[in-house]
């Protein structure tokens, strides 16, 4: 637990440091709060040396409370716009679940199911729920769960794999 008092109190005594630099600026540069000042006169009884040592530490109290005057109000103003954020998720959410779920597919005409699709377009490349002017009302709706003959296909792809590796061998091996 020491080590914690110990660290506290070396931020206390850099931030004091900081604090009284920046009085020391201020005099050199000959800014003076003239209600401290007067302040420190009262206090010193008249002598000018202990007005000035007084003048500064109470402008170093002053710029202590100036920062926690600050930070106090920037405190309440994030929590202010934490709350406001807040209300805007809240409406934000209670938008999003009172519209329809398709509102946008109606918005826009020309989507999937407005569209008009081609005869000749093979139907496993068609939508599940795609209907034509084209398609006749008697065609088989499971058509695209049904196998697709691709016996011919495939033996005319293994034809061309067989050419292709007896080309690649040829070029290896030396003729027979």
């Amino acid at each position: 637990m020491r080590f914690f008092t110990k660290n506290r109190s070396s931020k206390k005594r850099i931030i004091e440091e900081w604090v009284y630099e920046r009085v020391a600026d201020e005099l050199e540069m000959g800014e003076i709060r003239k209600g401290l000042w007067t302040k420190a006169r009262g206090m010193s009884d008249g002598d000018a040396n202990k007005c000035e040592s007084i003048y500064i530490q109470l402008r170093a109290e002053s710029i202590v409370d100036e920062a926690k005057i600050i930070h106090e109000a920037d405190e309440t103003q994030i929590k202010e716009l934490k709350i406001k954020l807040k209300e805007m998720e809240k409406k934000a959410t209670a938008q999003l679940s009172n519209s329809e779920p398709n509102s946008l597919r109606n918005k826009n005409p020309e989507t999937h199911d407005n569209l008009e699709l081609p005869d000749d377009m093979p139907s496993y490349l068609k939508p599940r729920n795609a209907t034509s002017k084209g398609i006749p009302k008697n065609e088989n709706k499971y058509e695209q769960l049904q196998a697709m003959n691709l016996h011919d296909e495939q033996k005319e792809g293994d034809l061309a794999e067989k050419q292709s590796k007896s080309r690649f061998l040829g070029r290896i091996l030396p003729p027979r």
